[in-house]
């Protein structure tokens, strides 16, 4: 068995790879060492959710063949220097050159922390200062943080940039009634990843 210790939900964890044949046995003993620790199932909006409020980015939800790198905040995955280059290199650096980034996904908070705060799912529009900037491309309500949250695109001619987030009044619009919410760049939970390299 090979254990890797990876995360897609901003905890210290674990991915197991083993043979098919040896799934349920691992499993069973794991669910018994792991009772007196209080370890329970979770399901996959659970994961889901858990990836949303520490920014992890999905594909075919968060990114996708429309995006760039650069706009979803994952320009420091670019081997910039790759021997031979790549499909869309010279495009990247035409858009690094180029400036402030005009479109950026932004993480989404709505200010309402009730339990009747609603939940946001996918292309709620994103508004600033009454108009309509972007939408929400991933959402969940994030349990660590006790708000509903989100992902999504935002644009801008002048440049996304962090003064331009902080300055605005932001809010969702979910079911045609406006939420008041935060936008930023960072993720919501553990933005300096203390908890995954503990």
């Amino acid at each position: 068995m090979r254990a890797s210790r990876i995360t897609y939900v901003g905890e210290l964890g674990w991915e197991l790879y083993l043979p098919a044949e040896h799934c349920l046995d691992v499993y069973e003993q794991l669910l018994e060492a792991g009772a007196p620790l209080g370890l329970a199932h979770a399901g996959y909006h659970a994961m889901g959710a858990c990836r949303v409020e520490k920014g992890y980015k999905h594909w075919s939800h968060d990114i996708g063949d429309e995006d760039t790198p650069l706009d979803a905040g994952l320009g420091f995955t670019v081997a910039w220097d790759k021997p031979g280059g790549f499909v869309g290199r010279d495009a990247l650096l035409a858009q690094k050159a180029a400036g402030p980034l005009r479109r950026r996904l932004v993480q989404v908070m709505l200010e309402d922390a009730s339990d009747t705060a609603p939940l946001l799912y996918h292309e709620e529009p994103i508004v600033r200062d009454g108009v309509i900037v972007g939408s929400i491309r991933s959402g969940a309500w994030g349990h660590r943080l006790g708000r509903s949250i989100g992902m999504g695109y935002v644009s801008c001619d002048d440049g996304v940039a962090a003064d331009w987030l902080a300055s605005g009044r932001w809010e969702v619009e979910v079911a045609c009634r406006r939420h008041p919410c935060r936008v930023q760049l960072q993720p919501w939970y553990d933005p300096r990843n203390e908890r995954i390299r503990s």
